[in-house]
């Protein structure tokens, strides 16, 4: 597993942990560039969600399984889901289906957009 970055993850370069006074619906969006090494990767991303120190998976996987150049690919992500008052970060997670699957981050950003459910 690769964490991809989240909102607390890097201080220069994020707004920091969720703030949220009630439960709230997140609508989130955002993009992930990834490189391979391998012939072939079959990889998959999605957001997750923090609450209590637990994460959970938040909204469809998107994935990608290739073996042709380029040996860069991005994938969108969108998600909504409804949260509880103690949710205090978001990430994109990726996963590779195969323990020797290479692929790494290149950039990526996400915005998260708090309203009322």
């Amino acid at each position: 597993d690769v964490e991809m970055f989240s909102l607390t993850q890097y201080a220069d370069g994020s707004t920091g942990s969720l703030k949220l006074t009630k439960p709230s619906r997140l609508v989130l969006n955002g993009v992930v560039s990834l490189a391979r090494s391998d012939p072939f990767a079959y990889v998959y991303c999605q957001f997750e969600t923090r609450s209590g120190g637990q994460w959970d998976q938040a909204g469809l996987v998107q994935s990608f399984a290739g073996n042709d150049p380029p040996n860069y690919f991005s994938l969108p992500l969108s998600a909504v889901v409804d949260v509880n008052a103690a949710t205090d970060d978001v990430r994109i997670m990726c996963r590779s289906e195969s323990p020797t699957t290479e692929a790494y981050f290149r950039h990526g950003s996400f915005t998260v957009v708090v309203s009322d459910r």
